[in-house]
């Protein structure tokens, strides 16, 4: 999926429209250089996101710009496959659209229940409630331990109070999680 342009919402209600959506398989995804640009209170509800993917997948993202969208801006799900995020830009993601937990808070980028998950180079600002949100909550300890690495991302004015960049939340102990040069770093207890 290269080189769209995804813009508001219906006008009418949040979250009834959405960016850029695939779920489960095992295909080889790459999305590059496409916006997705909302408005807020309007849409769309996500900017570009992925769930279930297997294996034996792969994802790449990179260079999309993503501004003024609800809920998340990038989201990965129960995902198993390689991705690979590169060179984004997300901001000013707003919260309030309705819809499950995490469509309602505001986030750059969700990672959740994923693993080997790169992001190199992105830029993340301005998002209602965090940066990078990595919560595990419902990861399978039978498979093996989930790995997320951030590295070189730049990172600001998340959630103004507390400029929250990136936070863990229901990280078990098999994770393996790696910051590097991306912004502050906070736990939150769930």
């Amino acid at each position: 999926l290269n080189d769209n342009t995804i813009t508001g919402g219906d006008g009418v209600s949040a979250g009834t429209a959405k960016g850029i959506l695939a779920s489960e398989g095992s295909a080889a995804w790459t999305v590059t250089q496409n916006t997705v640009n909302g408005v807020q209170d309007q849409g769309p509800q996500i900017g570009i996101g992925f769930r279930n993917l297997e294996a034996q997948g792969s994802l790449t993202i990179n260079d999309n710009t993503i501004s003024g969208v609800g809920g998340v801006g990038i989201g990965i799900k129960n995902n198993l496959a390689n991705a690979a995020l590169n060179g984004n830009m997300i901001s000013d993601t707003w919260s309030n659209t309705g819809g499950g937990p995490l469509a309602r808070v505001g986030l750059g980028l969700a990672l959740v229940d994923a693993t080997k998950v790169t992001m190199t180079g992105n830029t993340i600002s301005n998002n209602a409630f965090a940066g990078v949100l990595i919560d595990l909550k419902e990861w399978d300890d039978a498979q093996e331990g989930p790995t997320l690495t951030l590295i070189d991302n730049v990172a600001s004015g998340n959630n103004q109070q507390s400029n929250r960049d990136v936070v863990k939340q229901n990280i078990p102990n098999t994770a393996v999680i790696t910051i590097t040069n991306s912004g502050d770093d906070d736990t939150l207890e769930a």
